[in-house]
This record gives structure tokens, C-alpha cells and sequence, in this order.
């Protein structure tokens, strides 16, 4: 999460160091891959008074995330207008969708209420919300069919590469395929789908059978870090800039492989001591995990404001003090955040129920 924020922040000196700098992957893959893990962690729990009450528990998830989606959406419009309305220009405000709303507030509001506009950061939580709608089936099949689920997964993924004209492919498939290429979606989920399946199938019992054969996981793991450095070393020298943005829209498996390699060093990696040791003293990294929702929504206000405010600054430049200066502050404020969510749930899970009043006599 917290990388997800210094990341679009076009002046940020640290986001020149995160995972997109030395990777075809970036943030993204890792915030759907971990969502996949940690709602099949829940599942398990779930599981545990039935199957139903699992799969309720992860649809009365659905509304909270479309929530989500309007709250996220509408702070973002109104940052624009904001800035707009003060005269200052960035590239990362959502102008276009600010002048969509105005010039005909009815269609644009029914529009976004069905997911057909997502301005900016607000884009990622209706990709996710297509992820609960299937997940009742997917994560069954993923815990307990770990192979079967990754070949349909897979399968699915092909099927959001295919666009108009392509024979054999249903015309509203290669028309939801081309929404996605005009913009509407920045996100396709169909493709996406699949690092969340991805993160499933990490929480299955497969996983941990592949884990303890000692021989096989020495070999998984040189063949991941050969990969690791391969596509550290390209990034690098051989293509340093910005990638083309249809590999991350569709989800390329260039991408899927780089990140998978990626996950399995950082799992072996969370085996050792020195690991161990470092996630204690980062206690308030996990705070900001807990309240996903809530920070994610923050920190993309703040990550949007703050772009916005050092672009305005330095205008358009690399500045190095200006940057970490803005990295530092943007860093600070979710944490403080997620400290805040924190202590208010803490707050309202320790208010003792109200008393029910005495009948008179």
C-alpha cells in the first residue's frame, strides 16, 4: 500500500527505487496477489462454521468495496476540482472526468454507478469487486483443485487477450475486451483474475507440499532467482523506461512470470531469522494492511494531492529534496492514518454494549 503511493507521484525519488524500476511487475501485482492469499486465509476461517456461511461472508464483502468505489471516486473529482478551481494543472488529475461530469452530470453519475467511468486511483476496486462476485467458486476450486483452478485461470486469461475479429470469440466478449483497450477499465478483470488465483493457490495445501520437498524448493528457488536477476538486469540496461501500458492493462504473462518468481524468493526469504526479526520492528506497515480499505482510499487522495502540489512546485522537474521531502510526507500521513483507523476500531470494539433500560415498577 504504501508503495502503491509513493509510486504515482510522478516527482517521488523513492518510487525510482521500488519493485516497477527492477521488474516487468510492479505494486499491482503484488496488492492483487496478497488480496487473493489473504481472502482465501479468511475463507479457511470461514469455512469452519460451513461452506454458506464462507461464501455470505465474502458477498457481504461486495458492498463495502463498491462503497469504497463511490467514496474514492467522488474524492477524486473533487480534487480536481479543487486544484482546477485554484489554477493548478497536473497531469495526473482527473480533468477529463471532471469535465465529463459537468458537461452532463446525470449520464456521468449513472455511468460511474455502473463502474462504466473510474477516475484515476479509483479504477483498481472494480476490478476487485468482479474478484468477490466469483470468489465463492474460485477459492474452493483453488484450495482444494490447485492445478484444475490454475488451467481455467490461465484459460480466462487467454480470453481477455482476444480482441475484434478474432475468429472462434463471442462478440460480447471481444467488445468487453475492447472497452477495456478504449479506457473504460484500467484494469481488465478477466486477465487480472488470474494473479488473484495466483494468490489463492499460494494459500493451498499444494504449495506447502511443493515447500518441504527440500531438494525441489532449492531448485524452484535458483530457477526464481535467475529469473529475478534475468529480468532485473533487462529493466536495468536493455529497457529502463516506462513499459507499454497494454502489458499491465491485459496482465502479460512476461509480467505474471517476473512476479511469481518474485513472490517465491521473497517466501523463502520470509523464512529466516534476520526476516523475521525486520517484520517485528515494522509492526506499523501490518496497521496500514488491517485497514486496507480506508488507507487505500487515503492514500490515494494523498498520493493525488501531493503529485499534484510538487508538480505545481517544481514544475515538472526532478527535484531530489522537493521529492524525498514529498515521499517522506506522503509516507507519514498513511501511516498516521492507518494508526488512526487502528485506535478507532480498537475504540469501538472496547465500548461496553448500552445497558437496556430498568422498567418502572
Amino acid at each position: 500500500m504504501l508503495i502503491i503511493v509513493v509510486d504515482h507521484i510522478g516527482g517521488s525519488i523513492l518510487s525510482r527505487f521500488t519493485l516497477h524500476r527492477f521488474a516487468f511487475s510492479d505494486a499491482a501485482e503484488a496488492f492483487v496477489f496478497l488480496s487473493g492469499f489473504a481472502i482465501a486465509s479468511a475463507w479457511l476461517k470461514w469455512s469452519e462454521k460451513g461452506t454458506a456461511t464462507a461464501s455470505w461472508r465474502l458477498l457481504g464483502r461486495i458492498w463495502p468495496i463498491y462503497r469504497g468505489f463511490l467514496v474514492c471516486s467522488g474524492l477524486m473529482l473533487a480534487c480536481a476540482a479543487v486544484f482546477q478551481r485554484l489554477d493548478i494543472s497536473a497531469p495526473n488529475l482527473p480533468v477529463a472526468s471532471l469535465a465529463a461530469l459537468s458537461g452532463a452530470p446525470l449520464t456521468y453519475i449513472v455511468d460511474l454507478l455502473l463502474l462504466k467511468h473510474q477516475p484515476y486511483l479509483a479504477s483498481v476496486l472494480p476490478m476487485y469487486l468482479m474478484f468477490l462476485l466469483m470468489a465463492p467458486l474460485a477459492i474452493p476450486l483453488g484450495l482444494r483443485r490447485p492445478v484444475l483452478a490454475l488451467v481455467l485461470s490461465i484459460a480466462a486469461w487467454g480470453l481477455a487477450q482476444a480482441g475484434p475479429g478474432v475468429q472462434g470469440v463471442p462478440v460480447w466478449l471481444s467488445s468487453f475486451n475492447s472497452a477495456i483497450d478504449s479506457g473504460e477499465w484500467s484494469f481488465n478483470p478477466l486477465a487480472w483474475q488470474c494473479m488473484f488465483m495466483l494468490g489463492v493457490i499460494g494459500r493451498s495445501a499444494f504449495i506447502r507440499d511443493v515447500g518441504a520437498r527440500i531438494y525441489l524448493r532449492r531448485g524452484l528457488t535458483l530457477i526464481a532467482i535467475g529469473v529475478v536477476l534475468g529480468c532485473a538486469a533487462w529493466r536495468l540496461w536493455v529497457e529502463p523506461g516506462y513499459l507499454n501500458g497494454a502489458l499491465k492493462e491485459n496482465l502479460s504473462m512476461l509480467r505474471v512470470g517476473n512476479f511469481v518468481a518474485l513472490a517465491w524468493v521473497c517466501a523463502q526469504l520470509s523464512q529466516t531469522f534476520w526476516f523475521k526479526q525486520m517484520i517485528q520492528r515494522l509492526q506499523w506497515v501490518a496497521v496500514v494492511g488491517r485497514h486496507s480499505m480506508a488507507c487505500f482510499i487515503a492514500g490515494a487522495v494523498i498520493s493525488l494531492v501531493l503529485d499534484s502540489i510538487l508538480f505545481r512546485a517544481t514544475g515538472g522537474i526532478l527535484d531530489y529534496p522537493a521529492g524525498l521531502f514529498t515521499d517522506g510526507v506522503a509516507l507519514l500521513l498513511t501511516a498516521l492514518c492507518g494508526l488512526a483507523f487502528d485506535k478507532g476500531f480498537a475504540r469501538r470494539r472496547r465500548q461496553p454494549a448500552m445497558a437496556k433500560p430498568v422498567g418502572l415498577a
